[in-house]
């Protein structure tokens, strides 16, 4: 029996809850030289700018990745703006298009976009040679301005019976202290419920940051002193000051880390003498600080603002408006704990406060160390918060065409001569992408129904090869979670991960993205 070159399926992984994705997602991918694009975050403001201007131009149809394409290509025939200051007016730069859109009610709506980012960034976002590198960014963004939200403004703009001008407005260069707001989009002057974007790209977990500093020096600065104030209400002692000073004078990072420990760990402490977890009068005050604080991380204090976070192929939309009833409604099952510098850890040997709703995650505050004295402490939101918070992101009903396809992995691009750098950072996205969904507990990434799958391409050994590297991820970091990383059983299955990578890089050609 005569077996076909060439198949393609949609696997479905056994079902199960798996946690760790948090700690797998951070391990490196080696999706190609960094340098490529200078700032992926920036870049992807332009990219959802003109994600969003294709919605409203398109109307009631969907919309892909190569409309948001041809969006920006406009751009080219367009002459710069330059906004820098301080004598280098050519650091920043953007540009503005006009789209004439005549609905079916005869009116005319005017779709302008702009685009003001520096300029590194810019020239990296209407950098054709440059868009492999880009591709999950486009994916993303795509889906985002085909989601019911983004449909439902776009399609009222169209049958409101009203000429308008719907101004979308990627600005990358503007109040970057004063706002977290990226990407703004007005109709006839006035925002939509959607005209208040905070982007973030990729694997990043950050909300806010802080630098080393114990107080505010000056206006719109902060230190840790205001960090704990502002998220718990705790006021740092005297004695934890002149601890976390004399460390940073050092210079020394197991000194910095040591204090960072020492100021962590007394703060919690004190959290717990201050709020009685009986009292539902004190645990209903301490959650609606703590609510108004990780707020105020997320999108300063601007209202109705929605944080867009665009990675691998999909997006989250988190709305941190609902924040306060939500936190409200946890009561006391929230925790806060402080956790000491691991011997062995993914974030390397730092201290961290935790804060949980029934064992899972929601929010960690960890410091960034580096050898010199330089460090910030960041804020981050986990998977718990994202799954208080997020909004739907199913594509609208409303849409007429279905141009929405699942992202195609093609296992035989040695083969046939496609194995460049751009295709080796899409397989490294996409392979993020799908073991994030293969540890989510509830969506298969390869499910025919699932909007964010993916379609595996190629001959039934490169298929199955790809689909034993994955399983021995999955097993290598259970394993690990379960037993620590120097137990024997852990050993064996990294030996055993290692050679179900060697199996598929020796079928395919193709180097595995996850060191």
């Amino acid at each position: 029996m005569k077996l076909k070159t060439e198949v393609q399926t949609y696997f479905k992984p056994a079902k199960g809850p798996f946690t760790l994705i948090e700690q797998l997602v951070e391990r490196a991918i080696d999706e190609g030289p960094e340098e490529k694009v200078k700032n992926r975050g920036d870049v992807a403001e332009g990219i959802l700018g003109a994600a969003v201007a294709a919605r409203f131009v398109k109307g009631e149809a969907s919309i892909s990745t190569d409309d948001v394409a041809n969006i920006l290509a406009t751009f080219d025939k367009q002459k710069p703006t330059y906004y820098g200051r301080g004598g280098d007016e050519k650091k920043s730069m953007g540009k503005e298009k006009d789209w004439q859109v005549k609905r079916k009610d005869g009116t005319v709506d005017v779709v302008q976009l702009d685009i003001r980012l520096a300029s590194v960034n810019f020239l990296d976002l209407m950098n054709l040679k440059k868009r492999g590198y880009l591709q999950d960014l486009f994916a993303a963004a795509a889906k985002y301005a085909n989601s019911e939200a983004v449909v439902s403004e776009s399609m009222k703009a169209a049958m409101d019976g009203v000429s308008s001008k719907i101004l979308i407005l990627s600005d990358g260069i503007g109040d970057q202290k004063g706002t977290k707001v990226d990407v703004r989009v007005f109709k006839d002057g006035k925002e939509l419920s959607i005209g208040k974007i905070s982007l973030k790209a990729g694997g990043t977990k950050q909300m806010g940051q802080i630098g080393k500093s114990w107080k505010a020096a000056q206006k719109g600065s902060r230190g840790i002193f205001d960090l704990f104030e502002g998220l718990f209400g705790v006021q740092l002692s005297g004695e934890m000051e002149e601890i976390y000073k004399k460390a940073i004078m050092s210079k020394s990072k197991p000194e910095m880390i040591k204090a960072v420990s020492y100021v962590y760990d007394h703060a919690v402490r004190q959290m717990a003498q201050m709020y009685n977890k009986d009292d539902p009068k004190e645990v209903g005050d301490f959650l609606r600080r703590l609510a108004r604080g990780v707020r105020y991380e997320a999108v300063l204090e601007e209202e109705d603002v929605i944080l867009v976070h665009l990675d691998a192929g999909d997006f989250k939309a988190l709305d941190f408006s609902t924040i306060e009833d939500k936190f409200a409604k946890i009561g006391a099952d929230l925790e806060v704990k402080y956790e000491p510098p691991k011997k062995l850890n993914f974030e390397k040997n730092v201290p961290y406060i935790r804060i949980y709703n029934k064992g899972e995650r929601l929010v960690s505050i960890r410091p960034k160390i580096r050898d010199g004295g330089e460090f910030r402490h960041y804020v981050e939101k986990e998977r718990g918060l994202v799954k208080l918070l997020k909004l739907a992101n199913k594509t609208s009903g409303a849409l007429k065409e279905d141009t929405l396809q699942p992202q195609v992995l093609d296992l035989g691009a040695k083969r046939r001569g496609e194995l460049d750098e751009s295709w080796l950072r899409m397989f490294g996205g996409a392979v993020k992408g799908i073991l994030s969904r293969m540890f989510d507990g509830k969506t298969s990434p390869f499910s025919e129904n699932n909007e964010s799958s993916f379609s595996i391409k190629g001959t039934k050994s490169e298929i199955d090869k790809f689909s034993k590297a994955l399983q021995g991820e999955k097993e290598y970091m259970l394993a690990y979670q379960k037993f620590g990383l120097e137990s024997p059983a852990v050993v064996k299955s990294k030996y055993q991960l290692q050679q179900t990578i060697d199996d598929f890089t020796q079928e395919t050609g193709i180097k595995w993205p996850i060191k």
